[in-house]
């Protein structure tokens, strides 16, 4: 579905509830509207909590099933724990994850122990670029243009929404910078996080991760906005290890995906410590790390994960894709609800001159 078929079937939603309305919802809010109903109706699927039946994500294979059109397979970056090599490997989560459904290892296995070397890997860097927060200006965001290296990687000429919804704007456009960036570097020579890439964190701004000698920043890295630039901080190197020499990797195994308060436990108890047949794996900040023994190191780390939707943006011409009619419908439904829980409140408005209803 397109923005303008999502905005099409939630007219149809909200009139089918109130035949009298008029609705004439702002496409910007419309989107907001809708892209909270979608993290509404997927959080639902993921908690036991938050549905009728008290069931999880994995608990029966229909729930899987709904959220088939946000589950992507990925191998992901292997690197060595720097510190302690011999127990722990780890991955950095990718820019879009939002829930694991499952994680496992490739692994170099041998009962008299494995020999891998490590080396520097001496290819990545990052890089920090501000974001200008400024949710008190009205329009919100106009001529926003993102440079990288020289490169516009995103541009947007003018975001405007009513004032109670300028802090969902923001979040909208991230989520469309992410999106953006990421998709047009398929090899990964650049990718983009927000505030968070392993162990680097800045607050309030995009990391930039370089990934082999060209993409080295030579140039700027800025956002311009409102007439300021705001440059990026100067690249460094990550320092990440990983195996130099890997040999063959003989075996894939199931991790055991461990909560952090249990971790220490797990590893220390004899019956549930981490072996080849079933690694324990545990989820720290945005990295996923698995640990090991003596007798095997994991090498590559594969995961499938309930990926953040691409939100519903009007002047990007973005839309999430939904193949399932039922959650489609599910989604604005929830999103019917919202609405007409904003308009009961007292920023909504209606003008009886134009028969119009409009949410301020």
């Amino acid at each position: 579905m397109t923005h303008i078929e999502w905005h099409s079937e939630f007219d149809v939603f909200l009139r089918r509830l109130n035949s009298s309305r008029k609705g004439n919802i702002a496409p910007e809010v419309k989107d907001i509207i809708i892209n909270r109903a979608i993290l509404n109706v997927i959080d639902a699927r993921l908690s036991n909590n938050r549905n009728p039946a008290q069931e999880g994500l994995k608990d029966t294979e229909k729930r899987l099933d709904d959220l088939r059109d946000f589950m992507k397979p990925l191998k992901l970056d292997t690197y060595v724990n720097a510190d302690n090599p011999l127990e722990e490997s780890f991955a950095v989560l990718p820019y879009d994850y939002y829930h694991l459904v499952r994680d496992s290892s490739m692994i170099n296995y041998n009962c008299n122990g494995v020999d891998l070397t490590n080396e520097v890997h001496t290819k990545s860097y990052y890089g920090f670029i501000p974001f200008p927060d400024d949710s008190s200006t009205s329009p919100l965001y106009v001529n926003l243009t993102l440079n990288i290296n020289g490169v516009i990687e995103f541009q947007v000429t003018d975001y405007d929404v009513p004032d109670r919804y300028k802090k969902d704007s923001k979040f909208i456009l991230i989520n469309a910078i992410l999106a953006t960036v990421n998709r047009n570097h398929p090899t990964n020579d650049i990718e983009i996080y927000w505030e968070n890439y392993g162990d680097v964190y800045q607050a309030n701004s995009f990391v930039v991760i370089y990934n082999n000698a060209y993409a080295y920043p030579l140039s700027p890295r800025s956002i311009t906005y409102g007439g300021n630039i705001y440059l990026g901080a100067a690249a460094v190197s990550l320092g990440y290890k990983r195996y130099s020499n890997v040999g063959t990797l003989n075996l894939r195994k199931e991790n055991r995906l461990t909560s952090n308060e249990s971790l220490r436990k797990v590893l220390s108890h004899y019956y549930s410590e981490t072996d080849h047949n079933s690694p324990v794996s545990s989820i720290i900040g945005n990295k996923l790390r698995v640990y090991n023994d003596a007798t095997f190191k994991v090498c590559n780390i594969v995961i499938e994960y309930i990926s953040y939707p691409v939100f519903l943006n009007t002047n990007l011409n973005y839309a999430p894709v939904v193949t399932n009619r039922g959650l489609v419908n599910e989604i604005l439904e929830r999103a019917v609800n919202i609405a007409n829980a904003d308009m009961a409140s007292p920023d909504y408005q209606f003008s009886v001159a134009d028969g119009k209803e409009t949410i301020k």
